[in-house]
């Protein structure tokens, strides 16, 4: 008759089996998850890339009527008929209940405010100015490049006005010294560009990858100062306020710190395509 008791010898080695099994089944999604991550994490996709573009911007301030500074108010309180004066030299009748206003804050500019009027009750198209109110007394200038709806908006950054206004406003606030690393030459630029007609959302990507890489396919780049010294200083950035295109300026300041000439690169993104990584290294096969 067999038995069917096992000796003391067999127990150990089927149990011994078995742990070896059950060890080498743990083991198994341990290496899996190693051998599939040894390079690393995989990288972000397109959508965190443009994620961390859209957190690493830098807008103007934009303030209604009822969010400006008591300070503030009282100043357009008493230049409003300079302003009304100013408004209908270009045709402007401001005392129309459908003009709206907002005040655009440029902080390396204290002394001047920047009101942006809107009138979208035009019925070819809406209209549009900006209007530089200084603190001291000066004239209210006018900033405009369309007007009653007759011409689709462009904003105004290549009209003398512009760098007329805008250099009064420099000369002014900062008095006559050249552009250098500490003179908040990008807060400056991007006054300009709003007291021309347009609102820009600049790429200011630092340290972060990820934003650097969504910026370079939407064929931008980061901030940048050009300094010659005793000479001219050249300021560039993106703007990526609109999807479809971004917005490449550069501004020229020569040596006494005032704007002579700007331009603006409308840009298509670079077209890329996606090429996947595999997770798995291929073998080295000798030749």
């Amino acid at each position: 008759m067999v038995s069917s008791r096992f000796d003391g010898s067999s127990r150990a080695g089927v149990n011994a089996a078995l742990g070896l099994l059950l060890g080498l089944a743990c083991a198994l999604p341990a290496a899996a998850q190693l051998h599939r991550h040894r390079n690393g994490p995989p990288p972000p996709g397109e959508e965190e890339k443009i994620a961390a573009l859209e957190a690493h911007t830098s807008t103007l301030p934009v303030l209604d009527a009822g969010q400006m500074s008591t300070a503030d108010r009282a100043l357009l309180e008493r230049r409003e008929v300079d302003v009304s004066s100013a408004a209908a030299f270009y045709g402007f009748d401001i005392s129309d209940s459908r003009w709206t206003y907002q005040q655009v804050v440029c902080r390396t500019l204290p002394d001047h405010m920047m009101l942006n009027f809107q009138n979208d009750s035009v019925e070819h198209g809406p209209s549009h100015f900006v209007a530089v109110v200084p603190a001291n007394g000066d004239k209210v200038q006018v900033v405009t490049d369309y007007a009653h709806g007759l011409l689709p908006f462009h904003a105004a950054w290549e009209k003398s006005t512009a760098y007329i206004a805008f250099n009064q406003m420099l000369t002014t606030d900062r008095g006559e010294h050249e552009l250098g690393p500490s003179s908040h030459w990008l807060n400056l630029s991007m006054c300009f560009a709003a007291l021309s007609g347009h609102l820009p959302k600049v790429a200011v990507p630092k340290e972060s990858v990820e934003a650097s890489e969504a910026l370079t396919k939407r064929n931008g780049s980061t901030p940048i100062i050009v300094i010659d010294p005793g000479k001219d200083a050249e300021v560039h950035f993106s703007d990526v306020s609109a999807t479809a295109q971004t917005g490449n300026w550069q501004l020229r300041f020569d040596k006494r710190g005032r704007l002579t000439k700007a331009e603006l690169d409308s840009v298509a993104p670079l077209k890329t395509r996606v090429v996947p990584m595999s997770p798995d290294i291929p073998p080295i096969v000798p030749e």
